[in-house]
């Protein structure tokens, strides 16, 4: 553990999110001395998925949008700190962007990967004038992994001002008692599980698809799928394809009941067409259990070493995903369990302590205090 050495931070994000308390848990434990800026409420469609509005802080942590203060003024209030600002995805994050710039504050950027397809080439010049930016004006660009790094490069970020940080969970479900819900239904049959937003973009019509394909040789396992969004469409797909006995269909459920869902699982599907990140996966792994993910997830090339954790499908790929669920299926679930037990170690490298370090160890190499900066 190095020092923080009162190493001043500055977060600014746009709500509240269980998937960072851990983070700021852990760089508080290591003495820095850390500030948190919300300038969103918590949105309408994370409430759908189980999370919570609280707008109680911390003594660390401030809400914008109750305080009568302007985005500039806060930047202002703690200009002695490093401003860690994620993107340039809205007006409000560009004015800070400016304002770091021509006030000569300290800052990085922080983001995942953008969202391909036609709207990442509209928004190229916006990409490529922030770029310019981070490289004249930044300390640095922290990368939610491969798939991000890769993407800052195609903005013009220049390699040597990134660093990989990406999501990071203090997840444990050993001693939670699995979903009773979720083990009824399976009666005995491996769990394959997704968790999330039921809707294209996370590819449940691939999951539906690949069950069906299945269906011969997939008596033994079922499908759950849990999570906000309408589920009448997938429900009618699910029967149309003659797989409805297989497949659960569970609302979303509190953060604080989503260990006890992974808990009733066996492998983790996330075979979307499209995540930035996908920190569902981080928490599944610390739970023990097998992955499936498309190469579109970042999380996929970290977290998953093929054929001995899970493995990697196509995304949008019904047939890709056919053959990975197979090996489970063949295997059954002792497999899943061994596959799952390599999950957890290699979760062990994303802990909350070991992203707090990395970010300190970054910030303090960009500023010259110490030697070396971790690709």
């Amino acid at each position: 553990m190095i020092a923080a050495n009162a190493l001043k931070i500055h977060v600014w994000m746009n709500f509240p999110s269980h998937h960072q308390s851990g983070l700021f848990a852990s760089l508080l434990r290591c003495g820095v001395d850390l500030q948190v800026t919300y300038y969103e409420q918590v949105s309408a469609q994370r409430l759908a998925l189980g999370w919570s509005a609280t707008d109680s802080a911390a003594p660390w942590e401030f809400f914008l949008s109750h305080s009568g203060v302007t985005p500039c003024d806060r930047l202002t209030q703690l200009r002695d700190y490093v401003q860690i600002i994620p993107g340039y995805g809205s007006p409000l994050l560009r004015e800070l962007v400016v304002a770091a710039c021509r006030k000569d504050i300290a800052w990085c950027h922080w983001s995942e990967a953008a969202r391909p397809g036609w709207r990442w080439w509209a928004r190229l010049l916006t990409k490529m004038r922030h770029a310019r930016k981070v490289n004249r004006h930044a300390l640095g660009a922290f990368a939610q992994g491969v798939l991000a790094r890769q993407d800052f490069m195609r903005w013009g970020i220049a390699p040597e001002k990134i660093a990989d940080l990406t999501y990071s969970v203090d997840f444990d479900a050993s001693a939670v008692v699995p979903e009773k819900c979720i083990t009824d239904f399976a009666a005995g049959r491996g769990v394959f599980l997704f968790v999330g937003r039921l809707d294209h973009g996370k590819a449940i019509d691939v999951q539906l698809k690949a069950l069906a394909r299945l269906r011969g040789e997939a008596a033994t396992w079922c499908l759950v799928l849990v999570g906000s969004g309408d589920a009448q469409p997938y429900r009618t797909l699910a029967a149309g394809l003659g797989v409805a006995d297989q497949v659960l269909f569970l609302p979303p459920v509190p953060w604080e009941r989503i260990a006890a869902i992974h808990q009733a699982g066996d492998v983790l599907l996330l075979p979307s067409r499209y995540e930035g990140w996908g920190a569902v996966a981080n928490e599944a792994a610390a739970s023990g259990k097998a992955l499936i993910m498309s190469t579109a997830c970042g999380a996929a090339w970290h977290l998953i070493n093929p054929g001995v954790n899970g493995y990697l499908v196509a995304p949008g790929s019904a047939e890709s995903l056919v053959g990975a669920m197979r090996h489970y299926i063949r295997g059954g679930r002792a497999l899943a369990g061994v596959h799952g037990e390599q999950s957890r170690m290699l979760q062990e490298a994303f802990t909350c302590d070991r992203m707090a370090q990395r970010m300190l160890t970054c910030i303090s190499g960009w500023q010259g205090n110490i030697i070396g900066v971790p690709s």
